[in-house]
């Protein structure tokens, strides 16, 4: 039964209501005949219950305090039911407090409460921005930690390069520098037959030139150059006899050219084929026998490269397509919606003002005008993925399911680190994707893009309600 008091405007009270307690719960039962769920108003302190559907209201003053966040209610049916935990484990006996039948007493228990509720939200919305921020903080170093670490790899690799490169150059400088003691004592033995020495001071320039051409000899039989070499040659060169009068850059020795002659190769370094070279002495004649062949004439080559419109390289092209992507970008140029670009315009020149400017075209159906701005703030920063996620929307809308899923995907690849910063974000683009794939019929996969949507978002029912629909479509043709 309801208590309507002489007003038609005011409320109808609630008095046919039903109550039940234990030592630590109390259940509430109040009917709500023919009302929807979605007109009812639950309204609870820790002294104070308050359900409102109009014009039907029902309040109470707790005998004794409940605890405020371990209440629920249940609404449906026609029937609301609040189920409370008491912060005391004892039996009330009664619902309402003995001086709920003082107005003015209630009046004042209904302003405490609602100044309690009041407080309760301002804390919860200061807890909320804590969190927040806490979570762009965290965001934030995450970031800077991966590049940071990306720029100790960097580092890592540059010096690796350096040390590698520095070794090289040394053994390069020690290779010169042997060549270049060789080519000094050559020097000296040239200088001293052109003065015309005595023959016993050309004897002994004899024996210390051979006895330094010995010891260059031995150490080039222990050189590893010559074990490749060795591996190299093929069994009728190491067979073939070797001229004593031809130099050919490998296997030079001393040598007896005749009985009367004895001479011998000055030794140098050759780069090309890394062996030792030389030129031929004779001793006793003072005669020079230079075998090194002249230098080679330089010359210029010219490489031309076949002009490209686009940055792809010609191998990889397909000429019909790529003319029907440059008809169709000429095209998006004159799009009505989307300005001329100019050197002047600096605003166009911004990702971000694009952005905004495709968001006005999405707001206002223009979604062939809004990938234009997108694409083209995407080729001027390819880094964030809000312009990939909103691409995505709009292709959904003009039914380019396989582009969306792409879009979609390189939006998700640039949302990282998972935080609950972007969490959101990752949401959205979750649930387009899943749209994109369900159209195309890649239920598997649509219904795992759905979980991890909400993974994200659980309080959601109507992702509930579409991984479903795709759940059941999955079981029916299975």
């Amino acid at each position: 039964a309801f208590q309507r008091n002489c007003s038609p405007d005011m409320p109808v009270v609630i008095a046919d209501y039903s109550w039940r307690e234990t030592d630590g719960f109390v259940y509430l039962d109040v009917p709500l005949k023919g009302s929807r769920a979605g007109n009812v108003d639950v309204f609870s302190t820790d002294l104070y219950i308050k359900v409102s559907c109009p014009p039907y209201l029902f309040d109470v003053r707790l005998f004794d305090a409940v605890e405020e966040a371990k209440c629920s209610a249940t609404i449906g049916n026609g029937l609301v039911s609040l189920k409370l935990e008491k912060q005391e484990a004892r039996l009330w006996h009664r619902l309402s407090h003995p001086n709920s039948e003082d107005k003015v007493w209630m009046q004042e228990e209904r302003q405490a409460a609602l100044s309690h509720a009041h407080k309760r939200a301002e804390e919860e919305k200061k807890t909320k921005a804590t969190q927040k921020r806490e979570a762009e903080r965290y965001a934030l170093k995450q970031q800077m930690k991966q590049e940071e670490e990306a720029r100790d790899a960097i580092e890592q690799s540059k010096q690796a390069e350096i040390d590698r490169t520095s070794a090289e150059l040394e053994a390069w400088k020690a290779k010169e520098e042997e060549a270049a003691q060789i080519l000094e004592l050559e020097e000296v033995t040239e200088k001293e037959q052109s003065n015309g020495k005595s023959t016993e001071s050309e004897s002994c320039a004899d024996r210390g030139l051979k006895k330094e051409a010995d010891n260059v000899l031995r150490e080039r039989k222990t050189d590893s150059r010559d074990r490749r070499r060795d591996k190299a040659m093929s069994k009728s060169e190491k067979q073939r006899p070797r001229k004593d009068t031809q130099h050919g850059g490998c296997g030079c020795c001393v040598v007896r050219l005749n009985e009367n002659i004895e001479w011998f190769l000055m030794l140098n370094y050759c780069r090309l084929c890394h062996l030792y070279q030389g030129r031929h002495v004779g001793l006793k004649s003072g005669t020079l026998l230079d075998n090194t062949p002249s230098l080679r004439q330089s010359g210029k080559i010219e490489v031309k490269f076949t002009p490209r419109v686009l940055d792809t390289p010609m191998r990889e092209s397909r000429q019909p397509e790529e003319e029907e992507w440059l008809r169709k970008m000429a095209e998006a140029g004159r799009t009505p919606g989307l300005a001329s670009k100019s050197e002047g315009d600096l605003s166009e020149r911004n990702p971000l003002w694009l952005k905004d400017k495709g968001n006005e075209f999405y707001k206002a159906g223009d979604y062939l005008s809004a990938i234009n701005a997108y694409s083209e703030a995407i080729r001027l920063n390819s880094t964030m993925p809000a312009l990939y996620s909103n691409r995505a929307a709009c292709r959904l809308h003009l039914r380019q399911y396989e582009e969306c899923v792409e879009d979609c995907s390189k939006a998700l690849d640039r949302l990282t680190p998972p935080v609950p910063a972007n969490a959101q974000s990752r949401c959205k683009t979750y649930v387009r994707r899943a749209a994109a794939l369900t159209h195309l019929k890649i239920y598997p996969n649509a219904l795992r893009d759905y979980q991890e949507a909400m993974k994200l978002d659980p309080k959601n029912e109507d992702l509930k309600r579409d991984a479903d629909k795709v759940r059941g479509i999955i079981q029916g043709t299975s």
